[in-house]
């Protein structure tokens, strides 16, 4: 519990530049890519040949849309890892060069997001809890990646030998933040409808609010244990 509240006022406190300064971009490139999907007017209702047409037509401009997407939250993942190393040393948040820095570990980066979410997809088909336990244990993975130039392997596999003795409390705060986005997805779904343009924003905007503060457990959880990488 007292990490979960160190963490949610951490983010709190630099909210500003968390938020508004290294999570926007990622926003931004997410919500005109569900706008862009939802315009697209694919409809169930339509034949099949008439789905097989549109698709032909949109193939190209999707696929950069979707390549777009992938790569601007992925080097999100790695850019916020870096922006709290900035703010526990003090140094000036770069927002473009933390990209920057981060782009460059892309293959990386993706190769971790990847496997996680193999994984994690894998535990949920173990009556769905053991995905969250799972993803606890291979969440430091991302600071293993951006903090000690670790690969996506040695990453992963660092983060769950070092995390197995804080395996629990990563469930439950994994359970708790992941929890909150689906809880929030689905009584939205219900209270408006999934294409309405408000639930989309607020959806996009609960994902990030919620994951900022979990991913920064995963960082303190590096730090502690890596005291050399600073």
């Amino acid at each position: 519990m007292n990490q979960l509240i160190l963490a949610i006022n951490y983010c709190r406190e630099h909210f500003s530049v968390l938020f508004f300064g290294i999570a926007l971009p990622a926003v931004a490139v997410d919500l005109a890519s569900s706008f862009y999907f939802l315009n697209l007017g694919l409809d169930g209702s339509m034949s099949d040949s008439m789905i097989i047409e549109l698709i032909q037509e949109t193939a190209l401009p999707a696929a950069i849309v979707l390549l777009i997407t992938i790569c601007i939250s992925t080097t999100f993942s790695g850019a916020v890892i870096l922006a709290y190393r900035d703010i526990d040393n003090g140094t000036t948040v770069n927002i473009l060069n933390l990209y920057f820095v981060a782009f460059r570990r892309f293959i990386t980066l993706l190769g971790v997001s990847l496997l996680q979410g193999f994984i994690f997809g894998f535990g949920l088909l173990l009556l769905v809890l053991p995905g969250f336990y799972f993803l606890g244990r291979l969440g430091m993975s991302t600071s293993y990646v951006m903090l000690g130039g670790q690969k996506a392997f040695e990453a992963l596999g660092n983060a769950w030998e070092n995390s197995d003795v804080h395996g629990v409390r990563l469930f439950f705060l994994c359970l708790f933040f992941l929890g909150v986005q689906l809880l929030f997805g689905l009584v939205g779904s219900l209270i408006i409808q999934e294409e309405n343009v408000i639930f989309i924003v607020l959806t996009t905007i609960v994902k990030y609010i919620t994951t900022i503060p979990l991913t920064y457990l995963f960082y303190s959880l590096y730090k502690s244990l890596n005291p050399s990488s600073y």
